[in-house]
Parts: structure tokens; sequence; C-alpha cells
């Protein structure tokens, strides 16, 4: 009687671990992004704790939070670029450099002194870029309305920045894929590499952290100039275990520059469909 009474402590214990060894993995969101003109596209986000994976039809992005590196695959050319922040943009601007003064050099005489002004100073702004979230004047406002968006129930808010609407995000807590990604070092990494189309405003805000912290934004709507738009809605969002080697590059791509890569041959996108 013992020995059955131990038998079954011991399988409900191995059935409780392995039930949360199950349950426990990483994150895959896929999203539809809409214009104004109907156009729409779609990308996904796979995250396992500090691994995170931004990927369209056209681009592949992976940020190593453990060790603060980023990865650019481009399968179309079987290559792939890595390193850190400061090198990412270090390359940028080698490869910029060269395309830029390629550009210059074919215009006529007397536009050459124009552009490479022009030049010069966008340069300028990609070795020293502000990193000043922007006007005093920019708020996060969370609206009395809880909205049914597909399956999830989400919160809305806004932002505002000197009385104009800049955005409106719908968030819910029912899931939350974000919870065991270092947010602050993510938003760091994100506002070094990408200092002007970011978000500077929610990023650096303490309630957007939290909300990102704790849930996930199912819809956004960010609407531009004489009636123009961009809305991005949540496709699906599933919790399974990712395979690590998926937040690595292919062990069949070769590492290049930046500048190595305006040069590269594209192949055929279907003869790069191994990853």
């Amino acid at each position: 009687m013992y020995q059955m009474r131990y038998l079954y402590r011991w399988l409900l214990a191995m059935f409780l671990i392995l039930s949360v060894g199950t349950c426990w993995g990483g994150w895959v969101i896929s999203e539809t992004i809409t214009d104004n003109f109907g156009n729409k596209s779609s990308r996904s986000t796979f995250i396992q704790q500090n691994l995170i994976r931004f990927e369209d039809a056209s681009s592949i992005t992976i940020l190593n939070l453990n060790d603060s590196s980023i990865t650019i695959v481009f399968p179309t050319l079987r290559a792939y670029w890595q390193g850190s922040p400061a090198d990412l943009i270090a390359g940028m601007i080698d490869a910029f450099d060269i395309q830029a003064q390629t550009l210059i050099l074919d215009l006529p005489y007397d536009q050459q002194p124009i552009y490479q002004q022009m030049y010069d100073s966008i340069k300028q702004q990609l070795k020293s870029p502000d990193t000043n979230v922007g006007s005093n004047e920019l708020k996060l406002i969370k609206l009395d309305s809880i909205t049914l968006i597909g399956e999830y129930k989400a919160g809305a808010y806004q932002i505002i920045t000197d009385s104009i609407l800049k955005e409106e995000f719908w968030v819910t807590q029912e899931v939350k894929p974000y919870n065991e990604v270092d947010i602050p070092l993510f938003i760091s990494i994100n506002n070094w590499i990408n200092p002007y189309s970011r978000k500077g405003y929610t990023l650096n805000s303490k309630e957007y952290v939290r909300l990102l912290s704790e849930g996930l934004i199912v819809k956004s709507t960010k609407p531009g100039e004489n009636g123009h738009f961009i809305e991005t809605q949540l496709k699906s969002v599933k919790q399974f275990q990712i395979p690590v080697d998926f937040f690595y590059p292919p062990v069949n791509y070769r590492k290049v520059s930046l500048v190595d890569v305006l040069n590269l041959p594209v192949i055929d996108p279907e003869e790069s469909q191994e990853k």
C-alpha cells in the first residue's frame, strides 16, 4: 500500500512537471497591417524569454537581449549580418556613405554641392542621433472603454502630442507574451538603432512599459494627413516551445558586412526558403 501511494505521488508530481513544461514556451504573434489604400501586409513576432524575432515578407531581425546582439537575415542573399547596436549604426553609415557618394557623382556637377550638404547632415544625424523623447505635451491617455477585439477584451488608449492624436491602441491583459522579456533593455536597444521612427513618447513611458509587460496590443491605428492611416490588428497569438536555433542565423548562410550587402547577388526567393 505504501509503495502504491508513493508511486501515485510520484506519477502525480511527474504529470504536473510535464504539464508545466508543455504549457511553458515561446510565443508567436501574427499581425495584419492595412493602410487607407487597402494595401495589406503581414508580420510575425516570435518571443521566447529574452529572444525576439521579427519577420515579414522581406526581412528578418532577431534581438538577443541576453548578450544585446542584433541579427539581420537577408533570405534572398543567403546571408546575415550580426553585431551590437553600435556596430549596426557604424555599418549603416559605411553603407550609406558608399551609396550616397555613388549617387552624388552621377549628378550634374552644379548640383553635387547641394546634395553633398544634405548627405553630410544626414550622416551627422546617424552618428549622433537625438535621443530626446519629444515634446513635453506628449500624453498617454487611458479611455474609459472596453472593446472585444477578436477574442480578447481590450482597453483603449490614445497618444496625444500638442493636442494632435498620434495613435490609438487597444491592450488586452488576457495574454502576456512579453512578461519574460527584459522590457527596459528591449526599449534601450530599439531607441538606439531606431531613434527617428520609434514611438519614443510611449516606449519611454512607465505606463507604456507596464502595458507591454502585462498585456498585448491587439489593435492600433495611426492617423496621418489627408485621411491617411495605418492600422495594425492582431491575427493570432499562440504559445508553444520554439527551437532555440530559430533565434540564430541559418547555418548555411554566410556572415557579411552591410557594405557587402550592396554588392551581393539576389537569388530566387523560392530557393531561399530554407532558413
